[in-house]
């Protein structure tokens, strides 16, 4: 199965900058939105939106817009914070309070999340129990590898799973991985999937029984190469803002973002997409991995 997830956090972060943000972002956002949706419906496709609750607070038309065309609309944290940067009661608050402002956006319940880069990770096994006691009953979090922001490469196979932590279960939607040259690489969305070749990408996914793309809007966007300041990349990231460390930052945020529309299109095309709702429909989760952390 193919699962289309989407990351929507664009318009808050922009207007949390100094000043409010560059109005011609918001308008690159709003382009690069109907683009987006035109495209799932052209190809009869709905996808999995993770939306942070800033964006439901700030920018509720987007939310609901999204949400009036079908598209399954699940929990990005409310500020967009790592999860493994925050203390466990900080974490406990922000979901909260994401989960509360995105249901009263909507008008629906919100049964799924995905923290922000990814950031559940070995050290903050509470964050499940968390998720459960907000009615989350599914998570796609997990980067079942070592990368950056932590990663979680005790996790196992990288196949839908079953996670238990005290006396929770959360159904886990971990990111499908490739290996290439000896080294684990997530291939179906980020960085990766705007370097790596589209044959390549294309074989992976054929092959491959389960996959789950990621994309964010400033993926598919032209680049801008503008540096973060030093306050700004600490506030951000919560490391320091040394000049390396944004240069290196802004190359792989930017790098070979021109054609990934396009990459995006012809991957689409390509295969049966299908919601995260969809797909706990079809798994047969007895028989699924448990993982007891």
């Amino acid at each position: 199965m193919h699962i289309l997830t989407l990351d929507i956090e664009e318009w808050a972060l922009e207007k949390a900058k100094i000043g409010g943000g560059d109005i011609q972002r918001f308008i690159h956002f709003d382009e690069m939105l109907e683009r987006t949706l035109d495209l799932l419906k052209t190809n009869h496709l709905h996808a999995t939106c993770f939306c942070t609750g800033k964006m439901a607070e700030e920018f509720p038309h987007i939310i609901r817009k999204i949400a009036e065309q079908n598209h399954e609309i699940a929990c990005h944290s409310h500020l967009h914070q790592w999860c493994n940067k925050m203390t466990k009661e900080d974490f406990e608050n922000d979901t909260y309070i994401a989960v509360d402002t995105i249901e009263q956006c909507i008008g629906k319940k919100i049964l799924g999340y995905r923290a922000p880069a990814f950031s559940i990770t070995e050290k903050t096994p509470y964050a499940f129990e968390t998720l459960s006691k907000n009615g989350i009953i599914y998570d796609a979090s997990v980067f079942p590898m070592q990368r950056d922001f932590g990663g979680f490469p005790s996790f196992g196979s990288a196949v839908p799973s079953r996670i238990r932590y005290n006396d929770t279960e959360i159904l886990e939607f971990p990111i499908p991985t490739a290996r290439i040259f000896g080294k684990d690489i997530a291939w179906s969305g980020g960085g990766y999937f705007r370097l790596i070749p589209y044959p390549m990408i294309s074989y992976w996914q054929k092959q491959s029984n389960y996959t789950m793309s990621y994309f964010h809007l400033n993926d598919l966007i032209q680049a801008s190469w503008n540096m973060m300041s030093k306050e700004r990349y600490e506030e951000y990231f919560k490391e320091p803002g040394t000049l390396k460390n944004r240069i290196l930052r802004m190359v792989k945020g930017n790098i070979s973002i021109g054609n990934t529309f396009n990459k995006l299109s012809k991957f689409i095309t390509a295969g049966e997409f299908i919601t995260i709702q969809t797909a706990i429909k079809k798994i047969d989760w007895a028989n699924t991995p448990i993982i007891q952390l």
